[in-house]
């Protein structure tokens, strides 16, 4: 007996080429009632490829975007979600949550309450606000390592995680 369902669904996604899989996830920017968030776990030498693949995924989606290369603090970030509310944000610095504070400003734009309503983006003396856009990131980890990580299973629990 062959195998159907998820299971067959999986391995064969993940036979797919990266960019496949990269083009494949990243179509649903196309829907603007869709609010997803991404982070890709990829191997150290697929970097550069990773990253050309998801600019080319975002920037076929049409919509607003803004690619980030630089280190970023926990003000700066909120800065640059406050200024670039509803556009596509693609954050390429690696595995940001253990830079201090960070994790609390990705916590505001990334999840959600129970009843489905964003959370709000928060940083000490600023007014918060609902983070409206994407946010796409990167980890240098193993999707393993990331969900077993006590300090990030709140975090990412509404992101989808993709291994390359």
């Amino acid at each position: 007996m062959g195998k159907t369902g998820l299971k067959q669904y999986h391995e064969e996604f993940d036979a797919l080429p990266l960019e496949w899989k990269i083009s494949h996830i990243l179509s649903k920017l196309r829907f603007p009632f869709l609010r997803h968030n991404y982070l890709f776990c990829y191997r150290a030498n697929q970097k550069g490829r990773v990253e050309v693949e998801i600019e080319k995924a975002v920037v076929a989606s049409g919509k607003s975007y803004l690619f980030v290369s630089e280190k970023l603090t926990a003000k700066t970030l909120f800065e640059l979600l406050q200024r670039n509310n509803d556009k596509i944000l693609f954050l390429k610095h690696p595995d940001l949550w253990w830079m201090a504070g960070v994790a609390d400003v990705l916590c505001g734009a990334l999840n959600s309450r129970p009843d489905g309503k964003p959370w709000e983006v928060a940083y000490p003396g600023e007014q918060s606000f609902v983070f409206n856009g994407v946010l796409i990131l990167l980890s240098s980890e193993q999707k393993k390592v990331l969900k077993n990580t006590q300090r990030l299973k709140y975090m990412l629990r509404d992101v989808s995680i993709l291994e390359l």
